[in-house]
């Protein structure tokens, strides 16, 4: 019986690493394609005439803040 549990224990470790593992590489894959829809939602923005006085790149940084602050 101690066999079977210690391969058991170790194959549940395994597991959770893996497990891990790909629960982040998911989690940077959604962040980094939200963060290039923001930059298209930036220009959009700026385009319609929403905000006059900012940059494409100064409204895509805090769209960006903001993103990174919900995911926290």
């Amino acid at each position: 019986m101690s066999v079977a549990s210690a391969i058991y224990q170790e194959t549940c470790n395994v597991c959770e690493v893996i497990s891990k593992f790909l629960g982040k590489t998911l989690k940077t894959i959604i962040q980094n394609r939200q963060l290039a829809a923001n930059r298209i939602v930036a220009q959009q923005l700026i385009d319609l005439g929403e905000f006059r006085g900012m940059s494409v790149r100064d409204l895509t940084s805090e769209l960006n803040s903001r993103t990174m602050a919900e995911w926290k």
